[in-house]
């Protein structure tokens, strides 16, 4: 056989859609190509040492669709299995696909896993070549804009038994999931997002995934190199638009926030590897294997009160063998974690084995600090603030409705249930029947109430309304916390009855002999027909929980927000504790039902 490489022929191949995306820094973007090619072009080594040998390299090609330059060739890598020993008689024969594509200044390397790893480190070791990472907030913008099917979270809180280290969650719109006094204290690694319709993209249509610290994205496989080609291109084009035209916007806004300074940073107290089978998909095999020696290492951390550097006792097998020193260093990208010998360790096998690993494996490492900071994936993080807005606010109008009178003046029971939205009503229970007349609507007031109504919309939606007064009318109120805390007591205990076949029997026989009921804004004599489309209803119909609490305006909120001028210190520190008591409310509402919302006035 000649040790001439041959010609790699495009048409007999369709690759997996999967690339690390790169922006070329350089003022002629060709010449930096050829460079990048001739790295990804050395052959490496395999396991046990041997030469990876190149058996094909491609000739240049015009391609339709602005591919300015590409470039590929297939690697032979033989090797010893994983689970053999030196000398073993077995062998692996595995051949690896690489390819570069060069669309202006963006370039898009499809690589095996040690492939990818060795262009993660090239990016990172001086002198730094003319490439440089899409930044996190823009793989962000450009392709999780969408409903969110995945997401791969880290911690960066302090370490502790109640609160995971790392999440990984999979649902039909994470971004609804994200409870911001929760989830504030992790940072997104990777996620996969549904991109939005476009009649532009011909083939990037569908579930798109990034890991956004590796600026390395996957779609799906490819039926043809046509197709591959297409697909990468308009995923460089989704970039290229969201650095250009993006609003910076964080998408996953609710996450720890980024600093950019180690000014603060100081006293680590912790190192964290995270576990292999806690690892994203695509993750490269040398780096899951660092993973897998660092789980078992010995790193014991000594912080500096005053700095961000740190000492490490490191080692195998439960003993230390040397010291470790680690600092975090500024770089292009953001930081990278500068870790070496700190004297001569008395075992240096095990210890150059555990920095090989941290080595290899830095973006598995999370180092705490007590200034509140975390070190993960060459960022710097700090938890996010918990006073976050409320999101479900609905400011409806109460014009010719008393808003601090809940139900009709009357003391018994039936006598409410009689006169609610009856002539001369202009209680809160009136507004209700007013707002809700598509559909079927039941007033469930008295002792042990479900709620103050319940309705079922024509699209099958079950409402679990709850009504609490104003305390004040008057346009100068101001905001306040007590008003929402009873009602919104009664609305989560009152969640178990979110299960159907429970609300069921509940409501029959009602609490009343005549319990108000309307059928399309029509006065009903029995709830016969509401009990009827609650049948109807399966596990798939949504459900929402609703407060009607008119005591904050549109106006005193925005003022309170800071939208618009004459806020007072009071107000905004008031608006923050019932942001925190309706997020918490919203988060045990989410768990059972689909969500929360809250109605306010408009004046």
């Amino acid at each position: 056989m000649s040790d001439e490489p041959g010609v790699l022929d495009w048409q007999t191949i369709h690759p997996y859609v999967a690339a690390v995306i790169l922006q070329c820094t350089a003022v002629d973007p060709t010449i930096a190509f050829e460079a990048l090619r001739k790295q990804l072009a050395v052959p490496g080594r395999g396991r046990s040492g041997r030469e990876v040998r190149v058996l094909a390299t491609s000739q240049d090609v015009e391609f339709e669709g602005g591919v300015d330059q590409l470039t590929g060739f297939v690697r032979q890598q033989r090797d010893r299995p994983a689970w053999a020993s030196e000398g073993s008689a077995f062998e692996d024969t595995v051949h690896r696909l690489t390819i570069a594509l060069r669309r202006r200044k963006l370039v898009a390397v499809h690589c095996d896993d040690s492939s990818q790893r060795r262009l993660q480190r090239w990016l990172d070791k001086p002198p730094k070549p003319q490439f440089t990472r899409i930044p996190p907030r823009v793989l962000e913008g450009a392709l999780h804009r969408g409903d969110a099917k995945s997401l791969w979270t880290r911690g960066v809180h302090r370490p502790r038994t109640t609160k995971a280290d790392t999440k990984s969650t999979g649902g039909l719109r994470l971004q609804d999931t994200v409870n911001p006094a929760a989830d504030g204290t992790y940072t997104v690694g990777a996620a996969r997002s549904e991109l939005p319709k476009d009649p532009n993209r011909l083939v990037l249509n569908g579930i798109v995934g990034s890991s956004l610290a590796e600026s390395s994205t996957w779609f799906k496989a490819s039926s043809d190199f046509p197709s591959f080609v297409a697909a990468v291109v308009e995923l460089l084009d989704l970039i290229e638009d969201e650095l250009v035209n993006g609003s910076g916007d964080e998408v996953f806004r609710h996450f720890a926030r980024e600093v950019f300074s180690l000014d603060d940073v100081k006293g680590a107290y912790e190192i964290r590897v995270v576990p292999p089978d806690e690892l994203p998909p695509h993750t490269p095999q040398e780096v899951c294997e660092a993973a897998d020696l660092l789980q078992d290492a010995v790193l014991d951390l000594t912080g500096d009160s005053v700095s961000p550097r740190f000492l490490l006792d490191a080692g195998l097998n439960g003993s230390a063998g040397g010291q470790l020193k680690g600092k975090p260093i500024p770089d292009v990208q953001g930081f990278t974690l500068d870790i070496g010998f700190h004297g001569d360790p008395t075992h240096l096998g095990p210890v150059r084995q555990v920095l090989d690993a941290l080595d290899a494996g830095e973006s598995l490492l999370s180092v705490y600090y007590s200034s509140g900071h975390t070190i993960v994936n060459g960022r710097i993080w700090e938890e996010r603030p918990r006073d976050f807005a409320f999101p479900n606010w609905s400011f409806e109008d109460f014009f010719d409705y008393a808003i601090d009178q809940e139900k009709p003046l009357f003391k018994g029971s039936q006598d409410i249930h009689d006169n609610t939205a009856a002539h001369g009503d202009r209680s809160l229970f009136a507004w209700v029947v007013n707002r809700y007349q598509n559909g079927w609507l039941t007033c469930d007031d008295g002792p042990g109430e479900i709620a103050d109504f319940l309705h079922i919309s024509p699209e099958g939606t079950l409402s679990l309304i709850h009504v609490k007064a104003a305390n004040s009318r008057a346009p100068s109120r101001r905001v306040a916390v007590a008003p929402f805390e009873v009602v919104v007591s009664q609305a989560l205990k009152n969640l178990v009855f979110t299960e159907r076949r429970r609300l069921l029997r509940a409501l029959s026989p009602p609490r009343v002999s005549r319990p108000a009921c309307w059928d399309l804004g029509v006065r009903t004599a029995s709830r016969t027909e509401f009990l009827e489309a609650l049948e109807i209803l399966d596990s798939t119909s949504p459900i929402r929980i609703v407060i009607v609490q008119p005591h904050v305006s549109k106006q005193i909120h925005d003022r309170a927000r800071g939208r618009t001028g004459g806020a007072t210190t009071e107000d905004r520190l008031r608006l923050r504790l019932l942001d925190e008591l309706l997020n918490s409310a919203r988060s045990t509402v989410t768990e059972v039902a689909t969500d929360l919302t809250v109605v306010g006035s408009l004046i």
